[in-house]
């Protein structure tokens, strides 16, 4: 429990980038997380994508972050790996999620991470445990993940950088 408090410490003074953070689920911490720098356009300006990989089904998220407008709101999108890996489902855009940051006081962050800014020290998605269920679903092989935090464990080596399908927001 120590490690624990000392990385989310770490992780609110600013001391870990956001692409050498890496996350466990508190409730099952063989579901873990991180985000990899990618690429940006006008509606995907984050340069990050958070990635959620399910170890029982090895099944791998990834997720572009982005703000909710003058609502204030945080969310991620759900995409795909242009080649390579890729996520259970070839879906299509607008599968879209809250997503709350918060420091190691569970002070809510403004706006979404952002690649070369301050990794946050938890990680909160309401509804992922429904989402991953329902988008493995069709594989025959379901994603059962408790509701919970994702927790800051390492700030380790960078993530490495991947190339991911950017939906148009309209």
């Amino acid at each position: 429990m120590l490690p624990l408090l000392l990385m989310a410490a770490a992780a609110s003074s600013g001391s870990c980038p956001i692409e050498r953070a890496h996350y466990a689920l508190r409730a099952d911490r063989s579901i873990t997380a991180e985000f990899h720098p990618t690429q940006r356009n006008d509606d995907w300006p984050a340069g990050i994508t958070f990635a959620v990989h399910v170890a029982k089904t090895a099944h791998n998220y990834w997720w572009l972050p982005w703000n909710g407008g003058t609502d204030g709101r945080q969310n991620i999108r759900l995409t795909r790996l242009r080649k390579g890996a890729s996520s259970p489902l070839e879906m299509g855009p607008h599968a879209d999620l809250e997503f709350w940051t918060t420091d190691s006081s569970y002070r809510f962050l403004d706006g979404v991470p952002k690649a070369g800014g301050a990794a946050p020290a938890h990680i909160f998605v309401p509804l992922l445990n429904r989402a991953l269920f329902y988008y493995s679903m069709p594989e025959g092989n379901a994603d059962n993940v408790p509701r919970a935090f994702f927790d800051l464990v390492s700030c380790g080596k960078a993530n490495a950088p991947v190339d991911v399908e950017l939906w148009p927001v309209a």
